[in-house]
């Protein structure tokens, strides 16, 4: 998706539910920050920040919190990417945020059935990217 069209996304989604607005967000700040479109990073961070504290949604507060110090630190903010950090891992819910991500790295059956060891004895398909 072109740049301005995920802006024209993430307005006509205004009147989504703030779970899915906050994830979109996130998203969308994770995806600039990748770009090294560090301003536009933060701005979209800070938006799900201020939406997840509206909503009362204290996991994606501490996530986008963390998030933050990704566009601090590039912005040589360091005493700031470090306040975010602090504050992310502060809140009671951080917790469930490692918990969460932990879960989405669960093998699922696409990767156990990529890790097994094919017939024939050739090495697993995981082994096969390893840089000798």
């Amino acid at each position: 998706m072109r740049r301005h069209g995920l802006e024209v996304a993430l307005d006509f989604g205004r009147a989504a539910p703030a779970a899915d607005r906050i994830r979109a967000l996130t998203g969308a700040g994770t995806l600039a920050w990748y770009q090294t479109r560090v301003e536009r990073a933060r701005e979209w961070h800070e938006q799900a920040l201020a939406l997840a504290r509206e909503a009362g949604d204290r996991v994606a507060e501490a996530f986008s919190l963390c998030n933050l110090s990704g566009p601090a630190a590039e912005l040589n903010d360091l005493d700031g990417a470090i306040a975010y950090c602090e504050a992310g891992l502060a809140i009671e819910a951080f917790p469930a945020v490692v918990k969460r991500r932990e879960r989405d790295r669960e093998p699922t059956r696409d990767r156990r059935f990529a890790q097994q060891r094919p017939r024939g004895g050739d090495p697993p398909l995981r082994d096969s990217r390893r840089v000798h």
